[in-house]
């Protein structure tokens, strides 16, 4: 087995996305059953182990405050909470068995029937929600942040503390619960920037200027700026060209809004798609959380072909077009005319598209598995001649082993039995 674990070990690191459980990695070379129900049986072990942990940290979490709410409450409460006996469904889900060990932030904004603050809206006159104090709690070692996307629990600490065990570390945490939040809290906590508090500047990437010091009247694209004028600064930033960022006025802290521009010249462009980096950057692009990517390409100069193959383009039915590979002379392409006629609502089915259509209508049955089913059984008469001939359970399970889809997943037994029950009228 060294070797199909190694195998599947190298797969697994290559793949950029978290995976939860074992029957995810089914998607990756190298993942079998075997090997994906036993990550599973590894995982519900672990989880097991930690049942005592996993419940009283969500205890932990409704009664974190509740010795500072019964003793001398604060003019302003801004992390008290109360419970009300009534829970949300992903805080619920917490004190099962198999819960893994955390919450993320969403989850704990759920549960916002246990607070007498809002997670995600100030109070009058404050810059900060009630989910600001999560930071204090984390610098004072009662709550673990760990991952990305941040992934919560509580210490040993902040266990005791849940449970009123530690009077002198609840008197603590009054103290620093009740302090002046514009003095304690770092660039990381959450907070809010009110209408007309913030400046909106562009941010430059030091290297479309040739670094943060270089005198405006030697780089065009400064001087463009400000002759605009544009409100700009020049930053190091890690990937893309050109940001936008809200400042606050006060607090002088940031937010990226969700633009970013990389900006190419084409000759570099071209070199880049050849050579691999922008597969690399634009998926450090895709990674970094902004929402709409630009890409800004330039001319230069007399390159106009910049080494990238010249393509000649060819008519072709729909039925006979292939993936498109940038490396290929000759492109097939559909006309307008095809493509307008072959996507019309009203336009004659054949038989077997009508047949994919009957199929969706059926619970659980994607697009995917009808295809499927019908490349096989192209017409319903077809299909129901296959049930006569296969009666009871093996028609039942006559379509459980049709694999469908990219990864060739099998539509199962019991969409099998389902379809069959339709095609030979018994009742469900």
């Amino acid at each position: 087995m060294e070797f199909c674990f190694n195998k599947a070990l190298q797969s697994l690191r290559k793949y950029p996305v978290p995976l939860e459980n074992g029957n995810d990695c089914k998607i990756l070379k190298g993942f079998g059953d075997k090997i994906c129900q036993m990550l599973d049986k590894k995982l519900k072990d672990h989880r097991r182990k930690q049942d005592d942990h996993l419940n009283d940290t969500i205890i932990g979490n409704m009664y974190i405050n509740k010795e500072i709410d019964d003793r001398n409450k604060p003019k302003r409460e801004k992390t008290q909470v109360k419970y009300s006996g009534k829970i949300s469904p992903r805080i619920q889900k917490s004190m099962e068995p198999t819960y893994p060990g955390y919450l993320t932030k969403s989850d704990i904004i759920q549960g916002q029937d246990l607070a007498n603050s809002s997670f995600t809206k100030p109070d009058p006159g404050s810059r900060y929600t009630a989910w600001s104090s999560m930071g204090m709690l984390i610098s004072k070692k009662f709550v673990i942040k760990r991952s990305s996307p941040a992934k919560y629990s509580l210490t040993d600490e902040g266990l005791l503390l849940a449970r009123n065990k530690n009077k002198t570390k609840c008197k603590t945490l009054k103290k620093y619960a009740t302090s002046d939040s514009t003095t304690s809290y770092s660039q990381e906590d959450d907070f809010v920037l009110p209408p007309d508090t913030y400046d909106i500047i562009l941010y430059v990437d030091t290297c479309e200027t040739g670094g943060s010091n270089v005198d405006i009247r030697d780089d065009p694209i400064l001087a463009e700026l400000k002759n605009h004028p544009v409100c700009y600064e020049v930053k190091n930033l890690k990937v893309g060209d050109y940001i936008w960022i809200c400042r606050d006025r006060t607090t002088k802290k940031e937010l990226v809004l969700p633009y970013i521009i990389e900006r190419k010249r084409i000759d570099d462009f071209a070199k880049s798609i050849k050579d691999g980096r922008y597969h690399e950057q634009k998926f450090r692009l895709k990674k970094s959380g902004i929402q709409n990517i630009t890409y800004l390409i330039e001319k230069y100069g007399n390159n106009q072909y910049v080494g990238l193959p010249l393509k000649t383009l060819l008519s072709c039915s729909k039925e006979n077009l292939t993936e498109i590979c940038l490396n290929d002379d000759l492109i097939p392409l559909m006309t307008f005319k095809e493509f307008n006629r072959s996507s019309s609502k009203n336009k004659p089915l054949k038989v077997s598209d009508l047949f994919v259509k009957m199929l969706i209508q059926i619970k659980g049955m994607s697009v995917d598995r009808a295809i499927a089913i019908v490349q096989q059984y192209p017409t319903p008469t077809i299909l129901r001649k296959a049930y006569e001939d296969n009666t009871g359970i093996k028609g039942e399970k006559l379509l459980a082993q049709i694999q469908f889809g990219d990864y060739k997943k099998t539509i199962g037994p019991v969409l099998s039995k389902t379809v069959y029950q339709l095609f030979t009228m018994q009742t469900f």
